[in-house]
């Protein structure tokens, strides 16, 4: 007996013998009928993904029966938090997957330990051990490139046993052909490949080789079930990897265990273009870059895909460093892994720099993948865009004002909103650098002076040992809460400030001038506020994202990565931004912040600006909209997981 409900789906009942039913621990005397799910590779991803939300809504199937995504994003804040938000549309009924979200004992501990994540039971936090160390110096990059053993152990856990076996057999054959080559030839057949520098490398046409060689030679007999939550048993083996740009390495993994490796992408699709033109650039002579500063400044970038002016200087910091240094071969490297991968999933909509996205499908076609069928049979490109990445609570037109999209500060949360109810709408200049830059402290002294000549509102995020370099006569309150709310140029109440006494204390004179200092802030309810007028910001990618979406100006100050590319998109082709203009030595000073202040809320441009900004909001919600393009993307990547899975 056989039923099929859609074309290329085929359920079949199972019916166990007399006894003990599987995952049961007593015994039946009449078992239930188990169905077999079969998806066809031939079924599209829109009649796989509505056959089995028939299936799921008959009864006929649980979530035990989704397909089962591994997501592993790079574990720094800037990347885990757009990982989370794909983590739950893939949870969604948009696509109907169960996923496994990998990162370091320590971040999984703060994922579990904030009381405003939920995710749901689709979704499991799964920590790999770290030793403790989480700063992101050149140590922090190479442990997490160590991981790969851990990760493989993992992964072979959640294998269906059989397909345990075929694996770890392969890896032996593979061991025994390596073994073979080194008593033949003295030193490996692939020393060559491992000799030459990332660079070289990268010049070359890409191949499937990888440089990890057998991570998982050392752990396939390892007991690895310590790794694995306990209800490993009850989910289905993975169907594919989806893994951050900077974890190259588990392209190996996943090509191990046959296993397609997915992309997702967190930096703009600009940088995506100019990571994928990166062979040329350096066949070119451009790259690496031996020109000084002033020099680089001049020199066109001329990136297919941009409709702006970029200059060779640019480019994402790293690029600009010696080809000697960590950082600069670090950025090649993983760049010359992104053709291996099935397809890149952007944090973008389609028509936000949707000519470099058009422009990085062009260049990955350049390169085959053994998954090109695959997609093609569903009808998806090798660069999908799915964002914004961000809280759907965000794009809710009828979202109560006072309805916070989260909280995960407490005590800070409402110092924050509450200050900013009190100020006037349009009023307030957010500065927030993210959560890995830091200023000098002369630069500090500055930054807090020209916003005190600004005489406007401002809620300024100073993180970690920053909140020392304040001026000594401008953080008066300042405590070990690490919170100071500041009347400038002094403050007459030293108390440290709480949100009882809040409302009627001299925190919330109306006189220009006045500023909170904080050591962190919700960004996105703060970008929401109607009291929020102007962004000051590093712009960084999510930073970028989160600022159209919201709607709100940005006054541009970019330090590193590919920040500055963001800032001259954000200014010279969307106009929804200023930049401000440094000295030699790299020094903003205090003259600089009032005037870009003063421009962004007094005149014209100001003006024209918010207008701006508003238009590309409203792109932005259509996007993620029932029926917009992201939401499409996300819905068709889920019927092609469909018809990946293997049920149990």
């Amino acid at each position: 007996m056989t039923h099929g409900c859609k074309q290329g789906l085929k359920l079949t009942p199972v019916f166990p013998v007399k006894g003990c039913f599987p995952g049961q621990t007593t015994c039946l005397e009449k078992p239930p009928v188990i169905w077999h799910v079969h998806v066809s590779h031939s079924l599209t991803q829109e009649s796989a993904h509505s056959s089995l939300t028939l299936l799921r809504c008959a009864g006929m199937m649980t979530d035990d029966h989704l397909p089962h995504v591994v997501l592993f994003p790079f574990p720094a804040q800037g990347h885990i938090n757009p990982a989370l938000q794909f983590a739950q549309l893939l949870a969604s009924s948009l696509s109907l997957c169960r996923v496994t979200f990998i990162n370091t004992s320590h971040n999984i501990a703060k994922l579990r330990a904030a009381h405003d994540l939920h995710l749901g039971p689709r979704i499991r936090l799964q920590p790999l051990a770290d030793d403790g160390e989480h700063g992101l110096g050149h140590d922090f990059f190479e442990k997490v490139e160590k991981m790969g053993g851990l990760l493989e152990s993992l992964l072979l856990n959640l294998l269906a046993p059989k397909k345990r076996s075929c694996v770890e057999l392969k890896w032996r054959e593979e061991q025994e052909e390596e073994e073979e080559g080194n008593n033949g030839t003295g030193h490996g057949g692939s020393a060559d490949v491992r000799g030459r520098s990332d660079l070289e490398d990268l010049q070359r046409t890409p191949t499937c080789s990888h440089g990890h060689g057998n991570l998982a030679n050392a752990c396939i007999h390892r007991e690895s079930h310590e790794y694995c939550d306990e209800d490993t048993a009850t989910w289905p083996p993975p169907v594919c990897i989806v893994s951050d740009i900077f974890l190259g390495w588990v392209q190996d993994i996943a090509d191990k265990l046959d296993l397609p490796r997915f992309i997702l992408y967190t930096p703009s699709p600009a940088t995506l273009v100019l990571m994928l033109s990166l062979p040329k650039m350096i066949g070119q002579g451009r790259l690496p870059c031996d020109k000084a500063l002033d020099v680089a400044n001049k020199e066109p970038l001329n990136l297919p895909g941009l409709t702006h002016t970029l200059c060779l200087a640019d480019v994402p910091s790293h690029l600009l460093l010696p080809p000697s240094a960590f950082m600069f071969n670090y950025f090649i490297r993983h760049s010359k892994r992104i053709p291996d991968a099935a397809a890149v999933l952007l944090n973008t909509f389609p028509v936000l720099q949707g000519l470099a996205v058009d422009v990085a499908r062009s260049l990955l076609n350049d390169y085959p993948c053994m998954w090109d069928n695959l997609l093609h049979k569903h009808d998806l490109p090798r660069v999908i865009p799915v964002g914004p990445l961000l809280p759907s609570s965000m794009f809710d037109e009828s979202r109560i004002p006072r309805a916070p999209v989260s909280r995960a500060g407490g005590a800070e949360d409402d110092i924050c909103l509450q200050w900013l109810k009190k100020q006037e709408p349009s009023s307030v200049v957010y500065v927030s650098f993210g959560s890995m830059a830091e200023l000098s402290k002369e630069q500090i002294h500055e930054l807090a002076w020209g916003l005190e000549a600004s005489g406007k509102p401002f809620l300024w995020v100073v993180r970690g040992e920053s909140a020392c370099f304040l001026p000594s006569d401008f953080n008066v309150g300042m405590q070990d809460s690490e919170i100071a709310v500041v009347d400038v140029p002094l403050m007459t109440d030293e108390r440290a400030p709480n949100p009882d006494n809040l409302q009627t204390s001299s925190y919330m004179s109306t006189n220009l001038g006045k500023g909170l200092v904080v050591s962190w802030a919700p960004q996105l309810d703060v970008l929401l506020h109607p009291s929020v007028a102007l962004f000051l910001s590093h712009c960084g990618w999510n930073s970028t994202l989160e600022a159209i979406s919201a709607g709100v100006p940005v006054l541009g100050w970019p330090l590193f990565a590919e920040q500055k590319m963001n800032c001259r998109f954000l200014v010279d082709e969307l106009k929804v931004a200023m930049e401000f203009c440094k000295a030699e030595g790299g020094l903003v000073g205090k003259k600089e912040v009032e005037r870009v202040i003063r421009e962004g809320l007094e005149m014209e441009r100001g003006y024209h600006m918010k207008r701006q900004v508003l238009e590309w909001k409203v792109r932005a919600r259509n996007a993620v909209k029932d029926g917009g393009p992201s939401q499409e993307n996300v819905k068709a990547f889920g019927g092609l997981l469909a018809s990946l899975h293997m049920p149990l």
